[in-house]
């Protein structure tokens, strides 16, 4: 593997944490403050002229031991505390790297002051004095700041720390971003679950119903039965075979519910009375397949099945650039569970309420359902308004049933 690859490799495993790195990461710590224990003896070796050589162990191991103390306390305030208690635990951690320079300059001070490893004061200063030629006031806040600048900027720790914040800040934001995606995706799963258990339920539903209204012109021996067939064979294909698409050319959806409508005109006869209008232009819009014959069912189901008279059942159709206005509406039988009042606060049974689901799920806010119940008529009105979208290609619908 070309020296490139594998610096981009370490870069990543350190950036990102990977397994490869965990492994080792405690003789990495180890190597890190050995060596800046080694760089701490390097410059205090020589520091304080007379000094015995414990000054620069003493020395060394409180910039060190305190070093460890801010990191370690950084890291698991950073990594540990949960967000919602970072603030309100902030004070805490000043207050325990405070504390943690009070104890190891107090033991630092102790341990010079006891074992004498520094000259006598007086003549320590005047020593330093005469070879800076300065007096205390300027001496100081020269060296002070030469001494800020060196030990907190120029200082190869420092560097250390700047990289180690920058590789969690990047790890963070990448563990949240994982996590954001992870939920999205979760949520998309969960929504496409539901949807898949919908359309399940609305197929299974509108078979039996078709199948049934062949049936019943079959008893007739009706002469009209062939071209139902064919009509029927249109219905289920359709419905068999784009229903995992997530939209259909609105045409498509209109074709479908007009031979839906044959079918069931040839089966009542003129006990039913049968509109459906189309308002506008249905080749811009797409539409989620088998969206409206719920609601066309539902009305079929209720408004005439068993009407023994004259019943009616009609559609309107309104499109304009920006929504699709389906508004149906069909006669209420006497006797009809629809003139229940529990039955009309379920307006229209479980059907409809699958309708309404799938609805938040396609359109969430981008669309409004209004369902009327009177005394002799029940109307649904649906709003779509939808999203720009690539419209679907048209599926080719044959002439003969030939399915092998």
């Amino acid at each position: 593997m070309p020296l490139r690859q594998n610096v981009q490799q370490w870069v990543n495993d350190f950036l990102f944490d990977s397994p490869r790195y965990r492994r080792w990461r405690p003789l990495y710590h180890l190597v890190f403050w050995i060596t800046e224990l080694v760089i701490q003896l390097w410059l205090f070796r020589d520091l304080h002229p007379g000094a015995k050589p414990a000054y620069a162990w003493v020395e060394a191991s409180k910039h060190v031991g305190y070093n460890i103390l801010v990191y370690y306390s950084l890291l698991f305030w950073w990594n540990r505390v949960p967000s919602t208690y970072k603030v309100g635990t902030l004070p805490l951690l000043l207050a325990v790297l405070v504390n943690g320079n009070i104890v190891f300059t107090y033991l630092h001070d102790y341990l010079i002051l006891q074992y004498k490893l520094l000259p006598e004061s007086r003549a320590f200063w005047q020593l330093i004095f005469k070879r800076s030629g300065a007096g205390f006031e300027s001496f100081y806040a020269q060296n002070w700041l030469n001494g800020f600048i060196f030990y907190q900027v120029i200082n190869p720790q420092s560097l250390c720390y700047v990289i180690k914040l920058s590789k969690e800040a990047v790890r963070y934001a990448n563990r949240n971003l994982i996590l954001e995606q992870d939920n999205m995706r979760i949520a998309q799963e969960n929504l496409n679950l539901e949807l898949n258990f919908l359309k399940a339920q609305v197929n299974p539903h509108f078979f039996f119903n078709t199948l049934n209204s062949l049936y019943s012109l079959s008893i007739k021996k009706s002469d009209r039965a062939p071209d139902l067939i064919l009509r029927l064979s249109d219905l289920m294909r359709y419905a068999l075979y784009n229903t995992d698409l997530p939209q259909m050319p609105l045409q498509d959806e209109i074709d479908f519910l007009q031979n839906y409508f044959y079918i069931e005109q040839t089966r009542l006869g003129s006990r039913i009375d049968l509109t459906f209008e189309v308002e506008g232009d249905p080749s811009p819009h797409v539409i989620p397949p088998l969206l409206l014959i719920v609601f066309v069912e539902n009305a079929f189901k209720h408004g005439v099945k068993n009407e023994l008279k004259q019943g009616s059942v009609h559609i309107r159709l309104n499109l304009t650039p920006n929504a699709i206005t389906f508004w149906i509406a069909n006669s209420i039988p006497a006797h009809s569970d629809l003139m229940k009042p529990t039955a009309a606060r379920r307006d229209g049974g479980i059907g409809i309420e699958n309708a309404r689901r799938r609805l938040s799920i396609l359109y969430p806010g981008r669309h409004s359902l209004r369902i009327e119940s009177h005394p002799e008529q029940f109307v649904v009105q649906l709003v779509l308004h939808p999203a720009p979208t690539t419209q679907p290609e048209p599926i080719p619908r044959p002439s003969t049933i030939d399915e092998n």
